[in-house]
């Protein structure tokens, strides 16, 4: 537990040391302190009535849940007098509940102050004078000038609630058994022996007190001589990362460049350090780092074995291990389980070198589920050194030379393909099209089929999902000649690769001998269409559909090249209605997408918008495009009973209209009013054919307008249908109007369509501009503040910077980060969206001649409830006209 203290009458503990209270599994409290004759004023009216009371508690709890922290330590430092006592105990009683309610494992701690007569006078022990306020809290913090036999009557007086006596130690010693500083040890060892809790006291000592440039030797000693006398903080966790930061640094390093030489200071930042302190083997440096600001000092002549960690991570099927590290030539990971065996890791899956550090990674399989409980590295012994943890594409003659290049050696393949797959897992994509448009001479097309072949299998071991498709160009003799079919000069690439993307001026003839001659593996024969029509069957354009029937008819798969014809070749101005209107003529010849997914959010957005919209409220005026913000429409096209349109949002840039009087497929239903069955007629638009399963309880939120009622329709794998009549929510905001309904089934279910109804003969535009299906296991899941949002900030140049966001945003894949500029007048500019773990920014985006400053605004959405998670406040002062001198205003 840790406090976060000052004489202010109520303290909230910043953001940052909240974050890094919580993200050790350690609870933070704020404040809560009256003094002197001040503090007899501020009592003395809080006490007068039970509602100053009741108000003074709701404030407080109200603190605690907005703020997320866990309680309060009660100073009560100034006596009271006797008719507020019983006041006093309600008001401590009382705080106590309410903060439980909002989380079970709050704490409200009471400092050994004033007694139970109203006397400021410390008892150093828990006795009958603090007893009562010891009942109706959850723990006592006894002042420091206690003796030992009263540490034994306390632990006497608490009966069971031994352990909630925090026996309070000043390491500045004032009066204090031990004295203090390095001997607080000596106090701690009375506490520990008596099985009593400790509070310790402004250990800042060591800092305020010693030689501020031995402050982390200091520190070190001083908790290592704690350490017999604390339980082994064990790490219950999912997974471990650490890049060994102790959240400050003379430097800023990313993946070991120094990025920045400024010192700076920032405890969200602050990653796990090893936990097993009293083996010693380690320091903390700062010279140095491969992410941050420090990295940890191993001495190389030290045993050859390091602990590092005492932990409890579970392992179902297989674990992977990345430890970077320099100045070795190797470190061996030892894990042990919780079955009592041990693992050592000899042997890496990747080696890399990234600026001088050294990047392994290693995999572990388990046949049954185990739990690491210690990670430890292993090196030889007596080493004398100090250890510090799209498409590939060639054409024309320059095309010639770079196959040439590439295919004189075997080293140089390798090279290339071990690049190629490391750019595909660092970016995350999911494979190549290779396009070789240039002759390749003779003596190197064995090597190419070894690129290709090579290239497959390096991405399949990344990805089983990768894939490697072939365009149908080069022949197995090297010759730049399309075949425009599946035949035996372009089958070896067929057979080294997942796929052939055929040339587009195919005869009908062609594609049954493809198929024929792909066997079992015709579905991986992409039939080329190329929509400008250039040579192509049908001509291309909105007659593109007629080449596609013909690769649907042969059972082949299409490869769609140069959609962009819509907008390149037509009035831009009618791109929506034209973009529509091709892909509705392909929809037979396509598979019915069916969305497979354990929830669905949708605000209905295509990408771009002439304005940005949060919550129906227009926050920014000017056109953006950011397919980030892209969300699912409607995935029934051919039922073709909605537009999707751009003059109002609930949120991002768009919305579904549906007009009111469009002939949907209607039904009959009886409507239950109070026991009164009316027999209504409605509409039904289909959106989506989806596979959406349910255990017990879904919750479904639609938000729409120009209705007052739209009853959302779901469809079971079962057959049956639910109509959702009767909200749990209906509110009205901005006028959206939010429903929430909630379905509960009796067996495991699976929702396959969803559709929406409402009254026939209704005569209004309906817009649609939210709909969410979570079942309530995933929909309690909330998304986590467990780290700060902005990790580092990249200057570019003096034109350019990048946001670096927590990795943590890419793990919360229902969430989506959003970036606004306001200038000195309060105007909004939409700059764009991010679900990756960077954003780049240029300076004329952000900076106006006529402003004196513009300010950065970077929020953190979650999609599944559009709450906000978190948001950061960047400010430039135009005067320096450079984006170096943005300065953090606000983060929350």
């Amino acid at each position: 537990i840790f406090t976060y203290f000052s004489h202010e009458l109520v303290t909230i503990p910043p953001l940052v040391w909240i974050n890094c209270a919580h993200k050790n599994g350690v609870q933070i409290l704020g404040t809560f302190i009256t003094e002197f004759d001040n503090g007899k004023d501020i009592c003395r009216h809080l006490l007068a009535s039970d509602e100053n009371v009741d108000r003074v508690v709701d404030a407080l709890a109200l603190l605690m849940a907005w703020y997320n922290f866990d309680g309060y330590l009660l100073n009560i430092e100034n006596p009271i007098e006797p008719e507020y006592i019983e006041r006093l105990l309600s008001f401590v009683s009382k705080l106590k509940i309410a903060c439980s309610k909002i989380d079970r494992n709050s704490l409200i701690i009471w400092y050994d102050s004033v007694t139970i007569h109203g006397d400021l006078k410390w008892q150093n022990q828990l006795n009958e004078l603090n007893m009562p306020f010891f009942d109706a809290c959850d723990g006592i913090f006894l002042n420091y000038t206690w003796k030992s036999e009263m540490l034994i009557q306390s632990k006497i007086n608490a009966g069971e609630r031994y352990r909630d006596v925090f026996v309070g130690i000043d390491v500045f010693g004032r009066g204090c058994f031990g004295g203090g500083g390095f001997n607080t040890c000596e106090a701690m060892s009375l506490s520990y022996t008596n099985d009593l809790s400790t509070a310790l006291f402004a250990p800042g000592w060591l800092f305020e007190t010693l030689d501020t440039n031995e402050f982390l030797e200091n520190d070190r000693k001083f908790w290592n001589l704690l350490e017999p006398y604390t339980s082994q903080r064990i790490l219950h966790m999912k997974s471990l990362t650490t890049y060994f930061s102790d959240g400050f640094g003379e430097n800023f390093f990313i993946s070991g460049l120094n990025l920045a030489t400024n010192p700076w200071y920032n405890l969200s930042l602050q990653s796990y350090l090893p936990n097993v302190l009293s083996e010693n083997k380690w320091l903390i440096k700062h010279d140095d780092a491969y992410f941050g600001g420090s990295y940890i000092e191993l001495k190389g002549n030290t045993e050859g074995y390091s602990k590092l960690f005492k932990c409890l991570i579970p392992i179902e099927s297989i674990c992977e291990i990345v430890l970077v590290f320099k100045n070795i030539d190797n470190i061996i990971p030892e894990l042990k389980f919780d079955n009592g065996t041990f693992i050592h890791l000899y042997k890496s899956e990747k080696d890399l070198i990234i600026r001088n550090w050294r990047q392994k990674t290693y995999r572990v399989s388990v046949n049954e589920r185990k739990s690491i409980t210690d990670i430890s590295i292993c090196y030889e012994k007596n080493v004398d050194s100090i250890i510090k943890l799209g498409t590939f594409i060639t054409e024309f003659d320059n095309g010639k030379d770079i196959c040439r290049h590439l295919l004189a050696s075997d080293e140089n393949v390798d090279r290339v393909v071990d690049a190629l797959a490391l750019l595909m897992a660092w970016y995350n994509f999911d494979g190549y099209l290779l396009n070789i448009e240039n002759p390749i001479e003779p003596e190197y097309i064995e090597r190419l089929l070894s690129f290709v072949s090579k290239l497959k299998i390096a991405c399949s071991k990344i990805d089983r999902n990768s894939l490697i498709i072939w365009y149908d160009s080069v022949t197995i003799h090297g010759e730049l000649k399309w075949q425009n079919q599946l035949n035996e000069l372009n089958m070896p690439f067929f057979d080294a690769c997942d796929g052939i993307f055929l040339n587009y001026t195919w005869k009908s003839e062609m594609l049954i001998q493809s198929k024929i001659n792909a066997g079992e593996r015709y579905r991986d024969v992409f039939v080329g269409i190329d929509v400008f029509g250039r040579g192509c069957f049908g001509g291309g354009g909105f007659n593109t559909c007629e080449a596609m029937s013909l690769s649907y008819t042969n059972d082949l798969s299409t490869a769609l090249f140069a959609p962009g014809w819509l907008f390149e070749t037509l009035d831009t101005n009618e791109f929506l209605e034209n973009d529509r209107k091709f892909w509705n003529l392909l929809e037979p010849y396509t598979s019915q997408r069916i969305l497979h997914m354990k929830s669905l959010t949708t605000y209905f957005s295509d990408g771009f918008g002439e304005n940005f919209f949060i919550s129906g409220l227009n926050l920014a005026t000017n056109p953006w495009y950011n397919l980030s913000l892209q969300s699912y429409l409607p995935n029934v096209l051919s039922e073709n009973k909605w537009l999707i349109k751009h003059d109002d949002a609930y949120f991002g840039g768009s919305y579904i209209e549906i007009k009111g009087n469009t002939e949907g497929y209607s039904k009959q239903i009886l409507f239950n009013i109070f026991s009164l069955y009316i027999d209504i007629e409605i509409i039904c638009i289909r959106l989506f054919k989806c596979l959406i399963p349910i255990e017990s309880i879904c919750e479904i939120v639609l938000v729409f307008k120009n209705i007052d009622n739209i009853i959302p329709e779901l469809k079971f794998d079962n057959g049956t249908f639910i109509h959702l009549y009767k909200s749990e929510k209906d509110l009205i905001i901005r006028n959206w109007r939010q429903k929430t309904y909630r379905v509960s089934v009796n067996e495991r279910k699976s929702i396959t369509d969803i559709s929406i109804c409402y009254e026939k003969n209704v005569d209004s535009i309906i817009k649609l501009g939210y709909l969410s299906i979570h079942p309530i296991e995933s929909c309690s899941s909330k998304i986590e503040l467990s780290s700060p949002l902005i990790q580092s900030i990249e200057h570019n140049s003096n034109s350019s910077m990048t946001l670096h966001f927590g990795d943590f945003i890419q793990e919360q894949i229902s969430s989506i980060i959003l970036i606004f500029v306001r200038d000195q007048f309060e105007q909004y500019t939409f700059l764009g969206a991010t679900h990756q773990t960077y954003f780049v920014i240029f300076k004329s985006e952000i900076i106006d001649d006529k402003q004196e400053y513009s300010t950065l605004i970077i929020r953190h959405y979650s999609l599944d409830n559009l709450d906000l998670i978190n948001e950061t406040i960047l400010r430039l002062p135009i005067a320096y006209n450079c984006l170096k001198s943005f300065y953090l205003e606000k983060s929350s």
